[in-house]
């Protein structure tokens, strides 16, 4: 790597980090973090107890674990090792680039990355979607690398394409439909490999994945019965989740017009360039569409419902290399499209990241109240309410079995209200429980009940807080 080349991916990785540190605290740990931040905290025995009943995989909560126990639990602590992984991607990213495109390639990508709306986002959320997405990235190196540079690929390559689909699977089970499209990829271009190391990737993949599939297995039919939150796809979503990937549906058509008018214009020599660049369109398109449309038939067939746009992010990698690599394969006036592209791009950026909640604020809330009880619907709101509320209680793990001790009630059912020991000020926190259960009228029973409402106050996400006295 030359002098130039460090320099310039040195400043892409500030650019990444500077934006991440400024807003790694801007909203509040919400949603599904504080499930992944409380699990991580358990025993490794324990740990591995959950995800039998979970639809997780383990790499991330062990990753977490350790990095909880040497940094804590703050909002700061546990979002950071989520940008370091964002940070590597940036990396990757730029390896790939100068390795196989060029460097102006690599430049326009990586800047494409780091004003993602969705690796912006989801690059500080406490989840595993941000080494995913750093795991992807290596295994779209290792797959240019085999199909691109196959008389490069020794026994080393294929084993740590191996190794790197284990994580993967281990990270996150829509790796399997990354699984697809690297199995497309790797019959197509069969007669370029070695078919001694082309089984050394697999027997390291299957013995990897081996002890964890009667896990998985039942997991999926347990999910199969049940059902998921997810509904059936539309049609409408294919080009909407193209939108997002984009930034902005604008972005989106902005593209779609460049890139047509580009095709009319120089659509010769797009023909003449076919010999050097075929390999390098079909993977790309191999690695954005088969899992993207993979998903989406899932879905529409009602077999497996994960045709949902964070499951998918990952697929930004290679739709960014794609754009950056159509408008650069063309010499004459190439910098123009792209970059004209990658500014659109920028200014529908979202810089500070929002996830519709202020747990935060609805905590403090409660506190400036100085309540005696606490009651809390839905009941699985505990963990989120319990970050903000008293962290020390959130640190030990068997918490919830003494909850109730604290003045502190989760509730799912309203029937149960009139078994508890309510007394002096109460705090309803209904957690958009209105949305989620429009039967169960809690504000209704509290007056039924003669209770005297004093106050209200709503919050982001549909959420409420009443208080109530006898």
């Amino acid at each position: 790597m030359t002098n130039q080349a460090r320099w310039i991916l040195g400043v892409l990785v500030l650019i990444k980090l500077s934006i991440g540190l400024l807003f790694i605290s801007h909203h509040s740990v919400d949603l599904d973090e504080p499930f992944s931040i409380f699990h991580a905290q358990n025993n490794l025995g324990d740990l591995f107890g959950i995800f039998k009943n979970e639809n997780n995989p383990p790499l991330h909560f062990l990753l977490l674990h350790f990095w909880e126990q040497a940094f804590g639990i703050s909002p700061f602590a546990v979002r950071s090792i989520s940008l370091i992984f964002s940070i590597l991607t940036v990396v990757v990213i730029w390896k790939i680039g100068t390795k196989f495109f060029s460097q102006q390639i690599a430049l326009f990508t990586c800047l494409f990355f780091i004003f993602s709306d969705f690796h912006h986002y989801y690059g500080l959320e406490a989840r595993t979607y941000s080494l995913l997405v750093f795991e992807y990235s290596i295994a779209i190196y290792l797959l240019l690398k085999l199909n691109l540079t196959s008389n490069e690929s020794t026994w080393k390559t294929f084993l740590a394409f191996g190794i790197v689909n284990v994580a993967l699977f281990y990270t996150h089970y829509i790796s399997l439909l990354i699984f697809l499209s690297e199995g497309f990829l790797l019959l197509a271009f069969l007669r370029n490999f070695n078919w001694k190391n082309l089984l050394l990737t697999i027997g390291i993949s299957l013995i990897g994945v081996l002890p964890w599939i009667s896990t998985f297995v039942g997991r999926a039919s347990n999910v199969t019965k049940a059902g998921t939150w997810l509904t059936q796809a539309t049609y409408t979503e294919l080009y909407g989740f193209v939108n997002k990937f984009l930034n902005n549906k604008f972005v989106f058509a902005f593209v779609l017009l460049l890139g047509v008018l580009y095709l009319f214009s120089y659509f010769t020599q797009l023909k003449n360039n076919r010999k050097d660049s075929g390999k390098i369109y079909f993977t790309l398109i191999s690695l954005f569409l088969l899992p993207f449309i993979a998903a989406f038939m899932l879905s529409r067939l009602q077999i497996a419902e994960v045709y949902y746009d964070r499951y998918l992010f990952f697929l930004t990698l290679p739709l960014f290399f794609g754009l950056s690599y159509f408008f650069q394969s063309i010499q004459r006036f190439s910098i123009y499209p792209i970059l004209s592209i990658l500014i659109a791009f920028i200014i529908c950026f979202d810089y500070t990241p929002e996830n519709n909640r202020e747990t935060d604020k609805l905590v403090a809330y409660v506190k400036n109240n100085k309540v005696n009880n606490i009651v809390i619907f839905p009941n699985y709101y505990d963990l989120n309410f319990m970050y903000y509320f008293d962290q020390q209680k959130f640190k030990n793990v068997h918490f919830r079995d003494r909850i109730s001790t604290s003045g502190i009630y989760p509730m799912n059912v309203v029937q149960e209200l009139k078994d508890l020991p309510l007394e002096g000020k109460i705090a309803l926190v209904d957690a958009d429980f209105k949305f989620l259960q429009p039967n169960q009228h809690v504000q209704k029973w509290f007056l039924d009940n003669n209770y005297r409402l004093l106050e209200q106050k709503n919050f982001k996400g549909n959420f409420q807080v009443s208080i109530f006295s006898k």
